[in-house]
């Protein structure tokens, strides 16, 4: 399906990119938001070199995006804006990935873009370009890029100790696999030869090499049946808005990814709330600009589903919680929120809590991968044992 990048005005005058798929330039244009916006531009990317940016550029590493947000952050707190932290940037960012983003990020800003569309259009994070994308709305972008930063280097630390941590059992499991599939393709086809060679008898060999295709035959329909599957679903949830939604509301019921999932999208929405309500907008723009700042598909539909019921007079709580996708907790601390009348301080301690919730829940995760992966492992070594070494050592005692 046909990539455009659609330029639009909102109605406070603030740029915005955005990137979509769509049929054609009339349906790409339909699909910028309605409440006052303006299309400036309609642009078609090259559909062969990937989802987001100029010419297609892939998202930036994670850790030139924490590098790039600190040094915007200090230089924003010394008094400059974005457009002369850029230009400062392009003189410390001037090679390769990395200065090419940069380039990118201070043109865009000359054009008249936002910085929050632009970092879209480049495939930064969403979370990011939401974030920023808060911040201009209110201006308080002093605000939003230390915590930014900040959030960002947490999240690379969880992320670099659940690497490390998996690193190990990942090689040895991925040295059995490559192992057993040299086994399968090399050694198996010879072994009644092999089998002949060491005198076992026709019946003894049948059933030895019968087991060994029956092994090859349900080891290559799982194999390849799971990468059939895994590539369907990823296909479909870029090309089907519909079947997107579907499985993240699925994701979400999972006992551990769903729980990660439902973790890592509440530290993002209120963080944002936070940003917000301490800015002095209003609940109902709050959600409507916080849903930008979500990856779960169905946790945005949420934001805007208890958003109208909101604005049709329904108690933030119980918006909250009819929508079927938000945590208890939540939705108990709006109610407390409710009754205090201190909805910002709310927001404060939810994001406190959700955050060491969040860090706490993905090192056990963590530390439970590790042996489940020493297991499996552990589990295709004693396969690779039974299938193919027993056979050759009963061999072998036959003949001596």
């Amino acid at each position: 399906m046909p990539v455009y990048r659609l330029r639009y005005a909102e109605g406070s005058g603030a740029r915005r990119v955005k990137i979509v798929n769509a049929d054609s330039r009339y349906d790409a244009a339909a699909l910028i938001p309605r409440n006052g916006c303006v299309l400036l531009t309609v642009e078609e990317l090259d559909a062969a070199a990937g989802e987001h940016g100029t010419g297609r550029i892939s998202s930036p590493p994670a850790g030139f995006v924490l590098e790039l947000t600190q040094t915007l952050a200090l230089l924003y707190r010394s008094g400059l804006d974005i457009k002369e932290g850029l230009e400062i940037a392009r003189t410390i960012y001037t090679k390769g990935k990395a200065g090419r983003t940069v380039e990118e990020l201070a043109a865009g800003l000359e054009r008249g873009d936002s910085f929050s569309g632009t970092a879209e259009s480049l495939s930064f994070p969403r979370i990011y370009s939401g974030l920023i994308k808060v911040g201009e709305k209110v201006g308080s972008l002093a605000q939003v890029l230390p915590g930014l930063a900040d959030y960002l280097r947490t999240r690379k630390e969880l992320k670099d100790k659940f690497v490390n941590a998996l690193l190990y059992p990942s090689v040895v499991l991925a040295a059995v696999i490559i192992g057993s599939l040299s086994l399968l393709i090399f050694v198996a086809p010879k072994m009644g030869e092999i089998l002949a060679g060491l005198g076992q008898s026709p019946e003894q060999m049948l059933l030895i090499t019968g087991r060994m295709s029956l092994f090859s035959v349900l080891s290559g329909t799982i194999v390849g049946g799971g990468l059939s599957a895994g590539l369907t679903v990823l296909l479909l949830r870029r090309f089907s808005g519909s079947f997107r939604l579907a499985s993240d509301r699925a994701l979400l019921r999972l006992p551990l990814a769903g729980r990660l999932a439902s973790l890592g999208d509440t530290v993002n929405l209120v963080f944002a709330l936070e940003v917000l309500s301490s800015s002095g907008v209003s609940l109902e723009d709050a959600l409507y600009q916080a849903a930008d700042v979500t990856e779960n598909r169905a946790f945005s539909a949420g934001l805007r589903q208890a958003r109208e019921n909101i604005l049709r007079g329904e108690r933030p709580s119980a918006a909250f919680e009819s929508s079927g996708v938000f945590p208890p907790r939540l939705v108990r601390w709006l109610a407390l929120g409710e009754r205090t009348g201190r909805v910002e301080e709310v927001f404060t301690g939810l994001k406190t809590w959700y955050q060491g919730e969040y860090e706490t829940f993905l090192t056990r995760v963590s530390s439970l991968a590790e042996p489940l992966l020493i297991i499996l492992t552990g589990a295709l070594l004693f396969t690779g044992v039974v299938v193919f070494v027993l056979p050759l050592l009963s061999g072998f005692g036959e003949l001596f």
